[in-house]
């Protein structure tokens, strides 16, 4: 989910990426109760348009996002049936979007994880809550828009293989 990016301040039209899926695939490293991360995904979405009575999902004007992220996990309880902990992330997100300025935003993201060993593979679920700068430029807004600061959460399910 996503709030934010920009908003017309007479009419109070915001204009955001829709929700959607984001498929990412990264590596990890154990060590002694820690877990350092990288990954890296792709997402596509059509953008969101709304006001206070209507909303709208333009498909015609998708918007890409191609994510990098990096995060350092605790893992506060740790067993073999089940792992819990919390992460912090930085995140570069590089947008591009038909007729408009490719942007790259830096932001952060806070995660809880929880991970259940299955055999060879651990499934993990992840709830993240984060911010970034908008995908969008002033340029390209107009005199009308401001780009405004995106919100973001998620919740992700992942599997991750064990040697």
């Amino acid at each position: 989910n996503f709030a934010g990016g920009a908003v017309t301040p007479t009419t109070r039209t915001g204009i955001r990426p829709a929700n959607g899926f984001t498929f990412e695939i990264g590596a990890d490293w154990d060590h002694r109760g820690w877990m350092a991360s990288i990954g890296a995904g792709f997402a596509r979405e059509p953008a969101h348009a709304s006001d206070a009575n209507s909303a709208l999902d333009d498909r015609t004007l998708p918007i890409n996002r191609y994510h990098l992220v990096g995060s350092m996990t605790r893992w506060f309880v740790s067993d073999r049936r089940a792992r819990f902990g919390l992460a912090a992330a930085p995140v570069l997100d590089h947008w591009t979007t038909n007729g408009l300025q490719a942007r790259t935003v830096l932001g952060f993201e806070a995660q809880v994880r929880m991970a259940f060993p299955v055999g060879r593979v651990e499934l993990e679920n992840r709830a993240s809550l984060g911010w970034e700068g908008s995908p969008f430029s002033a340029t390209d807004l107009g005199s009308n828009a401001s780009p405004r600061t995106l919100l973001k959460g998620s919740l992700s399910l992942a599997l991750r293989y064990r040697p």
